[in-house]
């Protein structure tokens, strides 16, 4: 009876390291989801998605797993804290154990942020790879780019002239590409969502354009601005 009752106790010990196990990968695979998604701007502007999630819903995933796993390593270190404690007064005391082990780690903690901050190779690398997908990777030609950012926001009077029309012009485009704006206030990110589809894909379809197909009007536009011709 007594060994039954030993083996059906509950193990908090073994709790944290299981909740620690499976709490990993769900944070490593949110934080890699975070690592290549692009800026706010373009992911509305294209609406982009990865694996079904929007952007937001990727973020706001992977701070619950990181809420969870910091959780989770605060019960291993609860529960490991005599064995902890153990590593750090040795390796204090220079005996030996644990002395290499602690020192590499360390070292790797500072070198990595001294590395990040400095922009010191190899490991700069890891916001530079950030910074691309953020601000370049999911960049399309033509249409993908969006003119500012939160111009899904605009209505589609204030985005005709961006485009070279006027907006009877860029009306009868839109309606032409089977969209049909209910006022000249109407927010492209308002038409877009009534045909399930893109900011970026209408502005597309508005211009007789595909995917693949030399940079759009659009982007000769923002080139020339940028230009300052």
């Amino acid at each position: 009876m007594a060994e039954r009752t030993l083996k059906n106790r509950w193990r908090g010990k073994v709790f944290a390291n299981f909740l620690l196990f499976f709490s990993f990968p769900a944070l490593a695979g949110t934080g890699l989801a975070c690592y290549i998604k692009p800026s706010g701007s373009i992911a509305r502007w294209t609406g982009w998605t990865f694996l079904g999630l929007t952007r937001e819903e990727w973020y706001g995933t992977h701070m619950a797993f990181s809420v969870l796993f910091l959780a989770a390593a605060g019960l291993h270190l609860w529960f490991n804290r005599k064995a902890l404690a153990g590593y750090f007064r040795k390796a204090f005391r220079f005996e030996g154990t644990g002395l290499r082990e602690g020192a590499l780690a360390l070292f790797l903690v500072l070198a990595f942020g001294a590395g990040v901050l400095g922009g010191i190779p190899p490991v700069a690398f890891i916001p530079r790879g950030y910074s691309y997908f953020e601000h370049q990777a999911w960049l399309g030609r033509g249409a993908s780019r969006p003119p500012w950012d939160g111009a899904e926001e605009a209505g589609i009077r204030e985005l005709s002239p961006v485009f070279g029309f006027t907006y009877p012009e860029f009306r009868k485009k839109l309606e032409a590409a089977g969209f049909s704006p209910l006022s000249p206030r109407e927010s492209l990110r308002s038409l877009a969502r009534r045909y399930g589809i893109s900011p970026a894909r209408v502005i597309s379809r508005a211009l007789g354009e595909k995917e693949g197909l030399p940079p759009s009007r659009l982007l000769w536009l923002l080139e020339k601005r940028e230009s300052g011709e």
